[in-house]
């Protein structure tokens, strides 16, 4: 449905669009207030920073700046920690939730990624939209979904597009004229060197870095607000 929408959309737009087209995913919160539905279970939410009943809709979205179309989705859910509480659930909460044999139903596909682990639907996704000729210059993703796999995927695509996400100032290191290095410790060697960069208009200070991720050049770029921002 949504190839057909593209071909109408370009066949009738008569202005020129020269703004690059965004492939995006991200994910949200679907908050429930019943416990009887099937497979519900407590889920933790980045937004409120607690346990909520509900599921992760996992989401494709295409964006050319104009026109947005919504191409895939998926429902996840999360297992917890507590092996006696599964999904945040007591036994008798999970029993009492709807049940039914889907083997034979299209709806199994569904059962079967409820708990598949996010990133790894993303790329099936994405996999999934190029090979319906969905064609884009960016993938764009938050920290969640960047990760060797993602960079991998688009770097040995016969399409030509590129990677945007963010990354985390965690443990990962990058292969750097100056060493493999973490973010911080890069972010600490590129101000010794005196190569951050003050943009007056903007008002954020910056700095760039051309490293070596998951067997490919990446650029990194880190930006804070103001001179002593984080």
């Amino acid at each position: 449905m949504n190839g057909q929408l593209i071909k109408k959309i370009k066949r009738e737009t008569e202005s020129k669009h020269d703004k690059p087209v965004c492939l995006i995913i991200d994910d949200t919160d679907a908050p429930k207030a019943g416990k009887k539905c099937e497979l519900i279970g407590r889920i933790y939410s980045h937004v409120s920073h607690k346990s909520i009943l509900g599921f992760k809709c996992l989401t494709l979205l295409l964006s050319d700046g104009v026109s947005q179309l919504m191409l895939d989705f998926s429902l996840h859910g999360e297992e917890g920690k507590k092996p006696d509480k599964k999904q945040g659930l007591t036994k008798s909460e999970r029993d009492a939730r709807f049940s039914e044999d889907h083997d034979k139903q299209a709806v199994k596909e569904r059962i079967d990624e409820y708990l598949m682990k996010k990133t790894d639907k993303a790329i099936e996704m994405v996999k999934y939209a190029i090979s319906k000729g969905i064609r884009f210059d960016y993938l764009l993703v938050d920290s969640w979904f960047t990760n060797s796999d993602f960079v991998r995927l688009i770097t040995s695509r016969h399409i030509k597009c590129n990677f945007l996400g963010m990354i985390k100032i965690g443990k990962t290191r990058y292969q750097t004229e100056y060493g493999n290095l973490t973010a911080k410790e890069i972010i600490r060697k590129l101000k010794v060197k005196k190569l951050c960069k003050h943009n007056a208009t903007l008002r954020c200070t910056y700095c760039t870095i051309d490293a070596k991720f998951a067997g490919t050049t990446v650029r990194l770029f880190f930006c804070k607000r103001g001179r002593k921002g984080q």
